[in-house]
């Protein structure tokens, strides 16, 4: 057998076993014991939209409800009063370490040779993919208005810089957003956005001015509480524009967590391999006392090509992230790469560190 086929017989054994260990790792998770009961208003507070949070401690009204309740009511617009002129609800900067890894920071290729009929051609060094540690930090800044009764105008803007000491390479981005939040009925919400993200890192730089339109729709079950959630994004783009729509529901339910399940449609672009629909699912639960969220997901990208060959890929991700501190959170994952242009396959491992910003 040759080295080549070994490395591929070993690639196809350790994937299918971390597939095996992801599907109990997934089981595990879900049914861990409680260290401490777990209502379902905790389950909608760590999963994390205010939304949710908001519904649940209406319907549940735990003790010492009010406060916490009060300051939802008002980051809504819920206590403006009518007449009244645009009021500050908050305003933060904040500034925080960044320390991961980077699978492909310079956007290189993940092959070193590709066919194209009977021959065989080698890709440049400095154009294949460099993976390494990343450190750097990010500064976010953030300023919320209640402008009228149940209206919220949200202006948040955020910068990051990355470098990877081991190849000399860095990548930045910035970017800001201005969201209109409107609670339109009991449980119904309506958010307007409008934006623009800058990155660039070596090889790949994107500039985009995107706009969009969701809601939420909060209802109760028998089995918890749900927000319903949908948006239509549309992005401008100097090479193409794009159209994107997103559906999800995330569900906190008693004694489990919060679950939430999302699938994804975008424009497919004649020419430009971008995504064209995806699926993700996550359970988020306390573990040995801990906050811990397991993701899993899928994406499909298409409408490139490779040489004349129509080129469509299919990635999947795996992320496991825990609140060891509570100020740090460290996340480890795996994603990989199935392509119908064999060049293009690759497996990456993720790895994260989230420190709490520092706030100004």
């Amino acid at each position: 057998m040759s080295p080549l086929n070994l490395i591929k017989m070993l690639s196809i054994k350790l994937f299918n076993l971390f597939r095996a260990g992801t599907a109990i790792l997934l089981c595990g998770l879900a049914t861990a014991p409680l260290a401490d009961p777990l209502p379902v208003w905790k389950s909608a507070i760590i999963s994390g939209s205010q939304h949710l949070s908001f519904f649940s401690m209406l319907k549940t009204k735990p003790p010492g409800h009010e406060a916490y309740l009060k300051r939802l009511m008002r980051y809504d617009g819920l206590m403006h009063r009518p007449g009244q002129g645009p009021q500050k609800l908050l305003s933060y900067v904040g500034l925080k370490p960044l320390i991961g890894y980077d699978s492909n920071i310079n956007n290189g290729l993940p092959g070193d040779e590709f066919n194209i009929g009977k021959f065989t051609f080698r890709t440049d060094e400095e154009d294949q993919a460099k993976a390494g540690m990343t450190v750097g930090a990010r500064a976010t800044g953030t300023l919320l208005y209640s402008v009228a009764p149940a209206h919220v105008l949200k202006f948040s803007a955020y910068g990051s810089y990355e470098f990877a000491p081991e190849h000399s390479l860095s990548k930045h981005a910035v970017g800001a957003s201005a969201c209109l939040g409107s609670h339109v009925a009991s449980y119904t919400w309506i958010d307007s956005c409008a934006g623009v993200r800058i990155a660039e890192k070596k090889n790949a730089s994107v500039e985009e001015v995107y706009a969009s339109l969701g809601g939420s729709q909060a209802f109760a079950t028998g089995w918890g509480h749900h927000e319903a959630k949908w948006a239509f994004k549309r992005s401008f783009r100097d090479d193409y524009p794009k159209s994107y729509i997103n559906l999800g529901l995330l569900s906190a339910v008693p004694d489990v967590g919060a679950l939430y399940t999302g699938v994804s449609w975008g424009e497919e672009i004649a020419g430009k391999h971008t995504s064209r629909w995806g699926a993700t699912a996550s359970i988020t639960r306390p573990v040995f006392k801990r906050k811990t969220t397991l993701s899993i997901s899928y994406g499909n990208f298409g409408g490139g090509s490779h040489f004349g060959e129509p080129r469509e890929d299919n990635q999947y991700n795996v992320n496991l992230k825990s609140q060891v501190h509570k100020n740090v959170a460290v996340s480890i994952g795996y994603s990989w790469n199935n392509s119908n242009v064999a060049f293009y396959d690759e497996n990456s491992v993720l790895f994260g560190v989230d420190i709490k910003s520092i706030s100004f």
